[in-house]
C-alpha cells in the first residue's frame, strides 16, 4: 500500500526526512538515498510494504519525491516556512481537547495549537492558515494556527461541515477512551468502604469526574512543559480540587462548621478574560441616547458603541473598531475606535433620515427552514443572503408588482424561482422577538426566544442581472456623452469630502 507524507524538514547530512502522515496524523522519520534531496512542502511516496523501522527511522526502497497539488492546499512562504490551508473545528462538549479553544481539530492534521489566535466563541469552525509548530515535539503540536481568514457558515458548506465534526468527535472520543485507560483503577470491593471514601472527595459527581478526564487529557498535552500548579489551573476552570473529607467542597475554611452546602460562585478573577479582536464595520444608526448600533463586515453581527468611548464617528461610515466578543451569544461590545477606513462593503449603502438601510442580495426562492415552525405559528419567514446572513421580511413590503404588499403575496411570486435565487433587496436593521434556535444549531426548542436585531427586508428590486442592467441604463441616460469626464470629477469630489473634518458624537 502506497503512503504520500507532506516533507517537513530534511537533514541533508544524514538523509533522513522528517514528514507528517496525513492519513493517521503521525510524525515519521524516513530515511532516503544518497543523492536524493527533499524540500519543506514536497510529498514522499513509498510502499509501505516495502518498508523497514530501525531505531524510530523508517528505510524505504525507491521512494518518489512529488511536488504539492492544489488539492493539497500546502505552499512555501517567502521565509521558507510552510503555509498551510486548512479548515479547523472546535467542540461544544466540556471533556474534549478542543473545548477551552487552546487546541483545533484539522482533518488532515489532527489536532493543532491555537493558543495564540483568539476564536470568536459564537463559531465552531473556521478557515485558517496554518503552519509547522516544532517538528520535533509530540503529535499534538506539530502545527499551530498563526491566521483565521473567515468563519465557516454550515448552512452553505453542510455536507463539508458535518463531516469535519464527524471526524473531529470520532478523534475526540478515541482520546477520551486513551485517557480511561490510563487512569488508575478504583479500589477493590476488599478495601475498606471508609478508607475508600477518605481518598476519594465526599461531593464528586459525573460533572466533576468527566471535567477531571478533561484536564487529564491537557495535561498530557504539555507534560514536556514547565511544572503546572495544579490549584491555580483548576481555578481558572472554574473546576474544585480535593478537599479534606470534614470539608465540603462548596465550604470556605471560615464556614467549615456550617451546616449549609449552598455553592459560593467563584471570583471574577479565575475567569479567562473575553477575546478582543480587530474587525472592520459600519455605523448603522444611534440607540436612545447612550450608544450607536455598528454591523460588523467579518462576523456578520451587531456590536454596541458606547457613546463614551473615545473616537469620531458618522452614521453611514466604516471605520476599524477593537470588539469583546460574549461568551453568552449576545451582541459583541466595542472598546475602541480605530481609523476610518475608505473602503466599501460588499453592498449598497443608503442613508435615510438618522438611519441607514442597504441593498443587498437575498435568495427569496428557497426560503431558511431552520426555524419553520416559528414561521408558521409566528408569521415571521426567514431567508438567506451571502452579503449578511439570515435576514427576515416586513409586514408589508414594495415589490415590483405594487407598494405595500402582504409578505405572504411576495413570497408567492418568488418561492421556488431560480431566477429569485439572487434578488436585490433594500433592508433595514430591527429589533425584534427571534428564536435562539435560528442563530445556535444547539438549542433544540424551537420556541426559547430573546430580542435581536436582524435586518428586514423593506423592498424587493429585482434579480441582481436586471439591477445591474437598470443602473447602467440610468447612469447613462444622466451622465450622458461626457461620462468619464464627469465621473472622475466626481470621485476628486468624493475624496475632498472624505478628507473633511469628522464630527464627534458625545
Amino acid at each position: 500500500m502506497e503512503k504520500r507524507c507532506l516533507v517537513l524538514d530534511f537533514d541533508s547530512g544524514s538523509g533522513v526526512v522528517r514528514c507528517f502522515n496525513r492519513e493517521n496524523h503521525k510524525l515519521i522519520r524516513l530515511k532516503i538515498g544518497n543523492g536524493e534531496s527533499a524540500s519543506p512542502g514536497q510529498f514522499i511516496i513509498y510502499n509501505a510494504g516495502e518498508s523497514n523501522e530501525q531505531n524510530g527511522i523508517l528505510r524505504v526502497l525507491n521512494p518518489r519525491i512529488v511536488d504539492a497539488e492544489n488539492g493539497d492546499c500546502v505552499k512555501v512562504g517567502e521565509n521558507g516556512k510552510l503555509k498551510i490551508s486548512s479548515w479547523i473545528a472546535f467542540s461544544s462538549n466540556e471533556n474534549h481537547l478542543t473545548f477551552d479553544r487552546q487546541f483545533g481539530y484539522a482533518d488532515w492534521y489532527g489536532f493543532v495549537d491555537c493558543s495564540e489566535v483568539p476564536t470568536d466563541p459564537s463559531c465552531s469552525a473556521f478557515k485558517t492558515e496554518i503552519t509547522v509548530n516544532d517538528s520535533e515535539c509530540k503529535d499534538n503540536k506539530i502545527f499551530k494556527v498563526v491566521h483565521l481568514k473567515v468563519k465557516i457558515d454550515p448552512r452553505y458548506y453542510r455536507e463539508e461541515y458535518d463531516l469535519l465534526m464527524k471526524k473531529m468527535e470520532e478523534e475526540e472520543d478515541k482520546l477520551l477512551e486513551k485517557t480511561r485507560q490510563l487512569s488508575p483503577e478504583r479500589p477493590s470491593r476488599s478495601v475498606d468502604a471508609q478508607r475508600a471514601q477518605n481518598k476519594i472527595p465526599s461531593m464528586h459527581n459525573k460533572k466533576s469526574r468527566s471535567r477531571s478526564r478533561s484536564s487529564k487529557i491537557r495535561a498530557n498535552m504539555h507534560d514536556s512543559g514547565p511544572p503546572i500548579n495544579i490549584s491555580e489551573g483548576l481555578s481558572l476552570m472554574n473546576i474544585s480540587g480535593p478537599v479534606p473529607p470534614t470539608q465540603s467542597l462548596f465550604e470556605t475554611s471560615s464556614s467549615a462548621t456550617n451546616s449549609s452546602h449552598s455553592p459560593i460562585p467563584p471570583p471574577l478573577s479565575s475567569f479567562p478574560p473575553a477575546p478582543q479582536f480587530v474587525v472592520h464595520g459600519l455605523v448603522i444608526q444611534k440607540e436612545a441616547d447612550n450608544c450607536f448600533i455598528v454591523w460588523l463586515f467579518d462576523t456578520k453581527q451587531i456590536a454596541y458603541l458606547p457613546i463614551s468611548t473615545q473616537g469620531y464617528v458618522i452614521v453611514g461610515t466604516c471605520y476599524e473598531f477593537s470588539v469583546i466578543s460574549k461568551n453568552d451569544g449576545s451582541a459583541c461590545e466595542i472598546t475602541k475606535v480605530g481609523k476610518r477606513l475608505e473602503m466599501k462593503p460588499s453592498f449598497e449603502i443608503h442613508q435615510k433620515m438618522d438611519k441607514i438601510v442597504v441593498g443587498i442580495h437575498v435568495d427569496l426562492c428557497c426560503p431558511n427552514t431552520r426555524c419553520q415552525l416559528w414561521s408558521f405559528y409566528m408569521g415571521i419567514p426567514f431567508f438567506n443572503s451571502p452579503d449578511v446572513g439570515i435576514v427576515t421580511m416586513a409586514d408589508y413590503l414594495d415589490t415590483p408588482i405594487g407598494l405595500h404588499v402582504q409578505w405572504q403575496e411576495t413570497l408567492r411570486l418568488y418561492l421556488g424561482d431560480p431566477r429569485a435565487k439572487n434578488m436585490q433587496c433594500i433592508c433595514q436593521l430591527v429589533k425584534q422577538k427571534l428564536p435562539q434556535k435560528l442563530h445556535n444549531s444547539f438549542i433544540s426548542d424551537d420556541f426559547v426566544s430573546s430580542s435581536r436585531y436582524i435586518w428586514q427586508i423593506v423592498e424587493v428590486c429585482s434579480s441582481e442581472q436586471h439591477h445591474q442592467i437598470r443602473e447602467a441604463q440610468l447612469k447613462r441616460e444622466n451622465l450622458g456623452s461626457n461620462g468619464g469626464e464627469l465621473e472622475e470629477e466626481d470621485e476628486i469630489a468624493r475624496q475632498k469630502r472624505n478628507n473633511r473634518p469628522s464630527v464627534r458624537f458625545e
